[in-house]
Parts: C-alpha cells; structure tokens; sequence
C-alpha cells in the first residue's frame, strides 16, 4: 500500500537531483528492421523503489537517438512506442542500468508485438476502471513491461506486449474491495482478446508487521493461501509501507496469511493459519530473527556493548543475567553506516519478552524503558539490521529495583520449637543484604537460621550477624554473590517460640558503566 506523502518527497528528491548531478544515458533505438524510431517515450524507474523520475527531452529523436540526464543509481529504463502509428511494437524494458557516469546503451530494438484487449466488469456488470493488467512468464514470474495496461471508466482496456505464453494477473484498486485474479498462462501468439473479466467482492485485510520492538518492518511481503483449496489468493499492493502497514483485499473464507521479510533481510517468515474471515479485519505480527547464534558476549546490567553488522542478516547476541521483577531499559543506537539496529530478548525459559509496550524508535535504531523481567536466569538479547543494512552501532542497558525488590517487611510466629518460616528474595551480583528481626517481646528469641543461595546451599554468616538475645537478630551488609532467589529462614533460639516482625532490605549493584567491544 503506497505512501502518498513518501511518494511525492521521493519524486521531488530525484527529480532535484536530476538537474543537479546529472549524468548522462545515451543510445539509439532501432525497429524491427533497424530503422531509428522517432517519438518513443523512454521512462526511467528506479530499480530499488519502483520511483518514476521527471527526465526531461525523454522522447527518441528523428533516427532513433536518445539522450536523457539523471542522478547516479541503478534505474530500468522503459521505451514505450504505443503512439507511433503503422505495425504494433512490443514495449521493452532495460534492467540494471548502473550510472555513476555517463552511460551508452546502444543500439536497442523492438520487435513486433501483439495488442491484448478486454473488458473488466464487477458485481452486478458494472465496468471497473483502474484494473492493472500485468502479463509475466509463468515459469519464472518476470513480469513484461506493459505500460498502458490499465482499464478505462467503462472497463475496457487494450495495451501493447511482445508474443508469447504469459500469466495474466488482474489486479483493481485496494479501495474497490474486488479480489485481484490470475489467469492463464494463455497463449497469445497474435492480437488476443481476453473477453470479459469479471471480477468478485471480497473484504479489506489490513494491519501491521512489526519487529519484537514495534517498529513498523518496511516491504514486509504478504501472502494469502485459500485453506481449503490449498490455491493462493492474488493480492494487490501486497508489501508493507514504511510503518509496517498493509491493506489487501480477500475474500471471505478460511485463509492461511503469511507475512515474509524484506529481502536480505535476517528477519524469519511467520505464518498465521486458519485464520476465518467473514468481514474486514485486522490482522497484526511480529517478525523475529533466529534465535541462536553462538559467538555471544556477556556482560553485566549497566555495562554497554559496541557491535556492528558486517553484512545485512548478521545476528549479534549479547547476554546477561536478571531477576523477575527488575525493571531493565536497553538502548541499541547506530553509531555508522547505515544499519538501523533492532533487537528482541529472549527470556531464560525460551520464551519471548514482549518489548513493544515498552518501546520507541528512531530512524537510528530504538530504545525500550523499564521492561519488567518476567523471570530469573540468564538473558539473551538478540541484536540485527532491521532494514538489512550494515555498520556499527552501541548498545546500552540499565537496571532499576523496584520498592518491592528492595525492601521486604517480615511478619510471622514459631508456633512450635525448632520451626521456621522462609522468606524469598531476588538478588544480583554484587548485591547487599541486610536483615533486622524484633521479637517485640512475644518470648521469641529472634534467631537466623539459614540464608540459602539461589541453588539451595547454605551460605556462612559469621562476621555478619549481630544478635541481642530476647529482642532481634541482624544480617549487616552481607554480599551476595549470586543472580536469583535466595532464601532468608527465621526460626527461634533454644526452643522458644513467638511471634516476630522485621526488615529485609537489598541494596542492587550500581551499573559499573564498562563498555564491552565485540570480538
């Protein structure tokens, strides 16, 4: 689905360049016979955006010479002889014309060619204008260059195109909710006439494609597959605009909708099946990049990390450990060239950690604030060009404890002599501990029995616990070493029992600030 604003600065951006730092192409276009064509329109696209540029003196000249000025780039350049009276010429197009200087094509010849005709009619026999019309090789899908190959207000329409056995593909506009039709391959060795088309309602199909962060994925290629019949649906306008949106027109049934990368992309395809559609709707996903890549860097929360892309479908992963709860920003910027960093992370578990609510994004890359981690264990962040590009970028990580990851307030009894009660608590390295427990004069004599670290082993007070007997027991300043639950266990000195009160407080590691570069 096009983007008119986008559209129009594009024209605008060539059309200035043009003039500005033009260079030029030169040729001579011959006919069947090798005589120069006079009054042939050349159009000029770029290859990478399908953009028309504005070329002026664009026309073959009395022996069939041309000599048009544009900016460097990669163009297909299109000779359209359907004004020129006497036998019909096939249009031809040139692809993968490079100009970084001037450039001469040569002698370039047409051949006869064949015209197509046909009326194109909706529901209830109602003539449809703006039908695109394309023809392509049914085995290797290359479209011909037909220009011209639009219907009129009454429907019909009739164009010019070399001889041959061609897929037909019929294609309305998005805003008529007709359903796009393949035809063919039918074979036109001479003026063909493809009677009439009729074309049937279907239902608007829109959303977006995003990556893991929510950033809207460019040229996202949407695919439709009837689920019953197994027979692929046509689409019009089926890549995604450069916020990740689409809207194509299908018809109602159960459909399997799959949504692929841009090409070079690292990104993975995602397929939605069975999805049943009896009206408009909307229909949103992510892509994701693989999720293994084994030359992964370590670091700690707070530290930062310098990567690059050396080519467009580099995966880069960075780890690191957390615990459920705390509260993680990451920041990956694009430092040089032109890679746009993005990236996912994945949770200890496997599973994906949903960053879109937590996220933004720029044309330099994207940051997501205050993501909750969902559990403890080692994190993988899993970093890629989302626009396939390359070139460096840095990464940055915070993390923040929430109050209550910080401060525990304890309450509880020893009914009986020698029971306990446990508390959990989450905890980093580098993290500090420190425990008050008051009897309040229950007859409790306050006792820590056990601190457990994260896998269950007991670990050394001594140096650390102060105790009043009778009216509390403290931790003072213990380091915990480390990442994941541990478990603080109070019980009762000699048997005595009662009940207590009391504060476990951890202090979280300040981020070190150290940046890590990648080896």
């Amino acid at each position: 689905m096009g983007n008119p604003g986008i559209g129009l600065s594009c024209f605008l951006v060539l059309a200035l360049a043009a003039s500005a730092e033009g260079h030029t192409v030169s040729g001579n276009l011959l006919g069947p016979g090798g005589n120069g064509l006079v009054g042939v329109d050349i159009d000029v696209f770029d290859q990478a955006t399908g953009t028309k540029l504005t070329t002026a003196n664009d026309d073959t000249g009395a022996g069939g010479e041309f000599d048009i000025s544009v900016p460097a780039g990669v163009y297909r350049i299109g000779f359209d002889p359907s004004g020129l009276p006497g036998p019909t010429l096939a249009p031809k197009e040139v692809l993968d014309v490079v100009v970084a200087d001037d450039v001469d094509l040569g002698d370039i010849s047409l051949g006869y060619g064949i015209l197509v005709t046909g009326t194109v009619l909706g529901p209830g026999g109602a003539p449809v204008a703006g039908v695109d019309l394309d023809l392509s090789d049914p085995v290797t899908g290359v479209k011909v260059y037909t220009p011209g190959d639009d219907s009129a207000a009454d429907g019909d329409f009739e164009f010019a195109a070399p001889p041959g056995d061609w897929l037909v593909s019929v294609e309305p506009l998005v805003a008529t909710r007709l359903v796009a039709q393949e035809i063919g391959p039918v074979s036109m060795p001479s003026d063909t006439d493809l009677g009439t088309i009729s074309l049937e309602a279907g239902v608007w199909l829109s959303g977006r494609v995003t990556s893991p962060t929510g950033a809207g994925i460019l040229s996202a290629d949407v695919s439709v597959v009837d689920a019953v019949t197994a027979e692929a649906v046509p689409l019009e306008d089926d890549l995604t605009n450069p916020l990740g949106g689409y809207l194509v027109v299908v018809p109602v049934g159960t459909l399997d909708v799959t949504f692929g990368p841009p090409l070079g992309s690292i990104l993975q395809p995602a397929t939605v099946a069975g999805v049943v559609v009896a009206g408009d709707m909307v229909l949103d996903v992510q892509l994701h990049p693989p999720a293994t890549d084994p030359a992964a860097t370590t670091i700690a929360l707070g530290d930062g990390f310098l990567g690059s892309f050396a080519y467009g479908d580099e995966v880069d992963e960075v780890r690191f450990e957390g615990v459920a709860g705390l509260l993680v920003s990451l920041r990956a910027k694009r430092t040089l060239g032109g890679g746009r960093p993005d990236f996912e992370l994945i949770a200890p578990s496997g599973s994906l950690v949903d960053l879109a609510p937590y996220s933004s994004g720029k044309a330099t890359g994207v940051k997501c604030k205050a993501v909750p981690l969902p559990e403890n264990g080692v994190y993988r962040l899993l970093l890629y060009s989302l626009d396939a590009g390359t070139g460096n970028y840095a990464v940055s990580t915070k993390a923040k404890a929430p109050p209550a990851l910080k401060k525990i307030l304890m309450a509880g009894a020893i009914a009986s002599p020698g029971a306990s009660v446990d508390f959990p608590f989450v905890a980093l390295p580098g993290s500090m501990l420190k425990v008050v427990v008051l009897s309040g004069g229950s007859g409790l004599d306050p006792a820590i029995v056990e601190l457990l670290d994260p896998v269950g082993a007991p670990v050394s007070l001594a140096g650390f616990l102060v105790s009043s007997p009778g009216v509390s027991v403290s931790i003072v300043d213990l380091p915990l070493a480390a990442a994941g639950t541990w478990t603080l266990r109070v019980g009762g000195n000699g048997g005595t029992t009662g009940a207590f009160t009391g504060t476990l407080k951890v202090r979280f590691p300040r981020p070190s600030g150290l940046l890590v570069v990648e080896t």
